[in-house]
């Protein structure tokens, strides 16, 4: 086993959590792709060149074809090519080498992958109607990558569209949050993961989108769902399986995907600093309750795709688990911006966060 380090800065709790998640799961699974799209980010600002490295290494055996099994609805589509992090990994030039895979699979995505009757991606091979919101993390971010960087208007407004369409169906404009899914026209719980789905997935399309046309359609959204998060963080600063139930249990996953959303929200100037400074500060400090001192992460929901009939009590007994598959990828995510804001000089030190000195 590698040997920690103390987790006295937020770059040393992303370094634990990477080593220990790497330890104990493969990478043909899409939760290891957001993990692999977090890293990743850490390298570039921080110009760490051992990261990068790394990164390009394991993303090139998903272009090489290394992982010819991959579970998942997109996972013959954009999965099996590392998705997300290779298409972010492309667009900022590190890997040019998988241009001509990414057009083809997200060629073949926006072709070919079924649509419910108001027009969303929606399971396949299911025999009720499912749209889940999940697929704005799965796929809207990959596609502005790669439509802003070979200059495929078709693939940059189907990721809009797409996240418009969720949008539409999932989100609740009393609540603002974001159903997990639709089922045969029944609209499930507010899932804290797929709440975080969404605000990851807008938080990842702004940047690349601040001069596009249709930016403050994305922004827009973006916010709303940014406003009903902070009414129902809870006073440690957490978010539970039910985002508007604190009676379900705090959970690690929807904490560090909705925190990243607020951290990238500053950093991208979305919103103004001083309305997620406390919030967010408030969460990485709560969140470290789920960290142990060799990385592993607790209190993650395991793969859950609206359960039973998709009611407060179904989500609510689902069960949480340690080093889950999906635990690292947002507290990577969350850490990791907290490293890039302290490094902007946006926010404190991990150190005088949590002595409050």
């Amino acid at each position: 086993m590698t040997p920690r380090k103390l987790n006295n800065s937020y770059l040393n709790v992303v370094e634990n959590v990477w080593t220990t998640f790497k330890e104990n799961h493969p990478w043909n699974t899409y939760a290891s792709i957001l993990a692999l799209s977090a890293y990743e980010r850490i390298g570039k600002f921080e110009n760490n060149q051992t990261i990068l490295n790394e990164s390009v290494a394991i993303a090139r055996d998903f272009i090489n074809g290394k992982y010819t099994k991959f579970g998942g609805a997109y996972g013959r589509y954009i999965y099996h090519l590392g998705g997300s992090a290779t298409a972010w990994l492309f667009a900022r030039g590190f890997m040019p080498e998988a241009k001509e895979k990414l057009i083809s699979g997200a060629e073949m995505l926006i072709n070919e992958f079924p649509l419910s009757t108001d027009g969303a991606y929606k399971f396949p091979n299911k025999e009720q109607e499912l749209v889940w919101v999940d697929s704005l993390f799965a796929i809207c971010p990959f596609l502005v990558w790669l439509g802003e960087s070979v200059g495929r208007k078709d693939f940059t407004d189907a990721a809009i569209d797409q996240l418009l369409i969720h949008h539409k169906i999932l989100f609740n404009p009393e609540l603002k949050l974001y159903h997990q899914a639709r089922r045969d026209g029944k609209l499930s719980a507010c899932w804290g993961r797929g709440v975080g789905w969404a605000i990851y997935g807008m938080a990842e399309m702004t940047y690349d989108l601040r001069n596009h046309e249709r930016f403050e359609e994305v922004a827009s959204a973006y916010r709303d769902a940014i406003d009903g998060c902070l009414a129902w963080q809870d006073e440690d600063g957490l978010f539970h399986q039910i985002v508007n139930d604190h009676s379900s249990y705090a959970e690690s996953s929807a904490t560090g995907l909705i925190l990243y959303g607020f951290g990238r929200a500053v950093k991208n100037q979305i919103v103004a600093r001083e309305k997620v400074y406390e919030p967010f500060l408030r969460g990485i400090k709560g969140l470290t309750r789920f960290i142990g001192l060799d990385g592993s992460v607790s209190d993650c929901c395991c793969g859950c795709l609206m359960p039973k009939e998709g009611t407060v009590e179904d989500y609510k007994v689902h069960p949480r688990q340690i080093n889950d598959v999906h635990a690292a990828g947002p507290v990577l995510c969350a850490f990791g911006q907290a490293e890039q804001l302290y490094h902007n000089k946006l926010i404190p030190s991990f150190e005088e966060l949590m002595t409050g000195k």
